[in-house]
């Protein structure tokens, strides 16, 4: 008897161990995270001064977003994505823009008086084409932590302008051009529902590219990130 009751007692602790495993991991599966990501910005001076005066990420948040209320602050990019935990997301928000990037010279046509003139001042025509995508993007990837409180997050967020053009005087056709951009790379661990600092993604100024604005201002990237449901 004891031969059989072994064995039969193996099999039911494999089968609730299998079964706890895929429970588990269809739990895992459907945590889902919704990533707010904000970006303020202030004069230089007053990003300095708030920086050195609220030492902690959520009174840096909490002053800022009282200064947007009073139209102290700017509020220049809000972007919400929501994603089950260990997926990649991304949000976007860009137009496109079309460039050439291969110039090759016209060619004369007997009934063509234009082409024959332009042809004739070397004038080249464009013979390909690329595009770039122009304005906001969050690409980021979450996992929820075993506390089900923290979560990881691997994350780029990123904003992409037209600078203007660089080129040979007034041969508009040799023009290419030029972009700029803000970009953060990191991995940070956040809690559930509290706001976290995540840097500056300013843009730049003094190139000699874009012109300049009047005022240098600081952009302060947050992300607040919530868990939504776990399990069913």
């Amino acid at each position: 008897m004891k031969t059989q009751l072994i064995p039969r007692f193996v099999l039911i602790v494999t089968a609730l161990i299998a079964f706890v495993g895929v429970t588990q991991a269809g739990e895992a599966a459907a945590q889902l995270v919704s990533l707010q990501e904000e970006t303020f910005s202030l004069p230089i001076a007053d990003a300095f001064a708030l920086l050195r005066k609220f030492p902690s990420d959520a009174e840096r948040y909490n002053e800022l977003v009282r200064r947007v209320d009073g139209k102290q602050a700017r509020l220049e990019r809000l972007i919400v994505v929501r994603t089950i935990s260990g997926q990649q997301a991304k949000g976007e928000s860009v137009h496109e823009l079309i460039y050439p990037t291969e110039y090759a010279p016209i060619r004369a046509a007997k009934t063509n008086a234009a082409a024959a003139a332009l042809a004739a001042e070397g004038v080249l025509a464009p013979g390909g084409f690329q595009t770039r995508n122009i304005g906001n993007t969050l690409n980021f990837t979450p996992q929820i932590g075993p506390d089900s409180r923290t979560i990881m997050i691997t994350l780029i967020p990123e904003s992409s302008f037209f600078a203007g053009y660089k080129g040979a005087g007034d041969q508009k056709w040799a023009r290419q051009p030029l972009f700029g951009a803000q970009r953060l790379t990191t991995s940070v661990v956040v809690r559930d529902g509290e706001p976290f600092f995540l840097g500056t993604i300013t843009p730049p100024m003094n190139n000699g590219i874009a012109a300049s604005p009047k005022e240098h201002r600081i952009w302060l990237d947050f992300i607040t990130a919530h868990i939504l449901w776990i399990g069913k």
